[in-house]
């Protein structure tokens, strides 16, 4: 992964909370939850901690080589669930709603919720 687009993906502050203090050992599991997260490989992870110094060259080499031993290489053992949610089209229609371009119930419509619903999550509109 290029080091812009790790940077983009993969968030210093995001993985420094994992990863801190720095060159502690890394489970599996604190792997899959940034997995969880931002939805790239646990390879991708741990060279993107490497490369902030957050694990040493020693871990990156063992894990790199027991993912190869487990054959880890093509399907990892920690599956990507992929719960996104469109964000930025629930804030076009709270933007709609509150500019009056929209009424509550053709958002809610749009939404897939009820307008008491969207209504509810937008809150009061100043």
């Amino acid at each position: 992964m290029p080091r812009v687009g790790a940077a983009f993906l993969l968030p210093k502050a995001a993985l420094e909370k994992t990863f801190t203090p720095s060159r502690r050992k890394v489970t599996l599991g604190e792997l899959g939850e940034i997995k969880e997260t931002f939805g790239v490989s646990l390879q991708a992870i741990m060279y993107r901690a490497h490369g902030l110094g957050l694990v040493s060259d020693r871990q990156l080499r063992a894990f790199r080589e027991t993912i190869k031993a487990k054959g880890w290489v093509v399907e990892e053992p920690v599956a990507y669930a992929g719960h996104e949610r469109a964000a930025r089209f629930r804030r076009l229609l709270h933007y709609a709603v509150a500019a009056g371009i929209m009424d509550a119930a053709r958002a809610a419509e749009l939404a897939g919720v009820t307008a008491e619903a969207l209504e509810k999550e937008i809150g009061e509109i100043f």
